[in-house]
């Protein structure tokens, strides 16, 4: 029998409905479409994180729970450099069991992040269930769940455990507040405490599990509720919060809130005006909206020049503006007497208070967006499109409404749809294979992003270095200059894009150049290690003139006509002393481009 609700008894279900009325088939689709995540090695973002954590021997694992922690940059701690300390115990705790138990190999800290997912894709339709005792809007909220691309970041990569084990326990302690039919006491909210100050310790943002759990219990009918029942229940919801706050407090020195410089690269809106500041958050709400409706373009950065705080409007501001006022209209909802209303405002209810904390709206995060910062808040956000779904197919499709005819149709629609999400899934798991190919997708998802152009080059560079025909080696090498010049136009003080710069030109035999742009890193970074790589190579001889020389002859037997590889050989001969020998060559490339005022200085020189 169906319930006013349409939530079917599970004694009448067949086989079929009792797959798609259960979880079940949502945790086989999302272990099925992000299983490739175990064959991945390690993300460059990976390293530092499991570097910075501290693993070792049982007796160091009480570290996590007394030290502030935080991964440093490049897995190197270097002296003077700013970060912001975080108190995660919780997750530090479970990549220490992990190597306790399978040492340094990927595979099991991949497998875990697997099961927490399917685990969470589990508990997202429990909880949708016993929210609106629909179990067909709960399948669909817990496969769309199970199956959105978004949703790698954080699973694919190391960063996400925080996000899923704070989403798994916060999960679990709403489903134990919210029972299976009869009254809410105060005993349930005491036993989903524990979990409520697990999720805490995992990561901070779970601070939002208080107003949402008594926004829960206010808005899902229960009677004989008066004060003292109350009382009760924030007292018991409390007790994870302040158990939570002195942990932290001991841990970082009592400083519950970081003090520390955010790194402008990593999150633009830490240091923009006011104005720009709350007009980026807007902007980055559209970005979210539109990675949910359509995740085409995924990317695992979106530091400086990927996202940039400004107070122009663009288009993802206005998304984000409409995002919001749907939102917000949606909380009307509650005045309106219709079940689906209340349903609807309680759930965008929820999914303000989930985003909240990493909206850079009441303060700022280490970095401006992330998909994996959305893995807690797209819970309220797919259900209330499953509410949707749910119920455009109970008004129209049933047996007599007006698009019954359709329903086929609109069943086979939505199967495709579904579909499309898993293959996206599995082929963006591909991309997190390892470093170099998840820089290399990412850079054409997000051109102008600074961290990934840098990155990008150096796997260029170090690729070039590795091989021996002289044509390939130059077109890495012109590559990696490239994505270097659109480093540094995104922001000319970046001492890695400085710092690389400089090896481009090492490569080049430029040694002017090169010693001109690892100094300017070292002025912006003392301890810069590239840089001073760079220095050690140019003062040292290397890379080899002679080979270079070949390079460059053997690429303009190859192509005589290009003016560029003219003005490079040109330019290495003047530089070791042979204007004779590079006379020819300069005055072809003034010939091919005369307004070109490098190539004349150079050709004044060798006459």
């Amino acid at each position: 029998m169906s319930s006013p609700s349409g939530d079917l008894a599970p004694p009448t279900m067949g086989l079929w409905r009792r797959l798609t009325l259960t979880p079940w088939l949502a945790v086989m689709l999302g272990l099925l479409c992000l299983a490739l995540i175990l064959i991945n090695s390690y993300v460059d973002e990976d390293r530092p994180f499991v570097a910075g954590s501290g693993l070792g021997p049982a007796a160091d694992w009480h570290d996590a729970w007394l030290w502030p922690w935080q991964p440093p940059a490049n897995g190197i701690t270097q002296p003077g450099s700013a970060y912001t300390p975080r108190y995660r115990p919780l997750t530090i705790t479970s990549l220490a069991l992990n190597h306790a138990l399978g040492g340094w190999h990927p595979f099991g800290f991949h497998l875990l992040n697997l099961l927490l997912h399917g685990g969470a894709c589990c508990l997202v339709w429990h909880f949708t269930r016993r929210l609106l005792n629909d179990r067909a809007a709960a399948s669909i909220a817990a496969t769309l769940f199970a199956t959105h691309p978004i949703h790698i970041d954080a699973v694919a990569g190391l960063l996400g455990r925080a996000e899923l084990l704070m989403t798994f326990f916060l999960l679990v302690g709403l489903v134990i507040l919210l029972p299976r039919g009869g009254r809410s006491n105060p005993r349930r909210a005491l036993l989903a405490s524990p979990f409520f100050l697990a999720a805490l310790l995992a990561n901070e943002t779970a601070v939002c599990y208080l107003p949402i759990a008594l926004l829960v219990l206010a808005a899902v009918p229960r009677p004989g509720r008066g004060i003292r029942w109350w009382l009760a229940h924030v007292g018991s919801l409390l007790i994870p919060l302040l158990g939570y706050s002195l942990l932290r407090g001991m841990a970082l020195g009592w400083r519950l809130f970081a003090v520390d410089p955010i790194d402008p690269v990593l999150n633009p809106l830490a240091a923009a005006p006011p104005f720009e500041h709350y007009l980026g958050v807007l902007t980055i709400v559209g970005h979210y909206a539109r990675l949910l409706v359509m995740p085409d373009q995924l990317s695992s950065d979106y530091s400086l020049g990927a996202f940039t705080a400004s107070a122009d409007i663009t288009a993802f501001t206005l998304y984000g503006a409409i995002a919001v006022a749907a939102l917000c209209c949606a909380l009307f909802g509650f005045t309106r007497r219709g079940a689906v209303w209340r349903r609807l405002a309680l759930v965008a209810g929820i999914a303000l208070l989930a985003y909240l904390p990493v909206s850079n709206m009441t303060w700022s995060l280490d970095v401006a967006m992330a998909e994996r910062l959305l893995y807690w808040p797209s819970v309220p956000l797919l259900i209330l499109a499953a509410i949707g779904i749910s119920e455009f197919w109970r008004r129209q499709c049933v047996s007599g409404a007006q698009l019954a005819k359709s329903a086929r149709l609109f069943a086979i629609l939505g199967i495709l749809f579904v579909a499309s999400f898993v293959l996206r899934s599995a082929v963006r798991t591909l991309d997190w294979y390892d470093s170099a190919t998840l820089v290399s997708r990412d850079v054409i998802a997000q051109p102008r992003s600074l961290r990934l152009n840098i990155a990008y080059a150096r796997d260029l560079l170090l690729n070039a270095e590795r091989v021996t025909d002289s044509a390939t080696r130059s077109a890495l090498i012109d590559e990696a200059r490239e994505r270097l010049t659109v480093a540094l136009d995104v922001s000319p003080a970046s001492a890695d894009a400085l710092a690389w710069r400089g090896l481009v030109c090492s490569h080049d035999l430029d040694i002017d150049g090169a010693i001109l742009y690892a100094e300017a890193a070292l002025i912006i970074d003392p301890f810069h290690r590239s840089a001073q790589q760079v220095l050690n190579a140019v003062y040292s001889g290397v890379p080899a003139t002679e080979r270079r020389l070949v390079d460059l002859q053997g690429a303009i037997e190859a192509a005589p006509d290009d003016i560029e590889l003219h003005l490079k050989l040109g330019t290495l001969l003047l530089s070791i002393g042979q204007p004779t020998l590079a006379l020819p060559h300069l005055q072809q490339a003034v010939t091919g481009n005369p307004d070109d005022m490098d190539a004349l200085r150079k050709l004044g020189l060798a006459q």
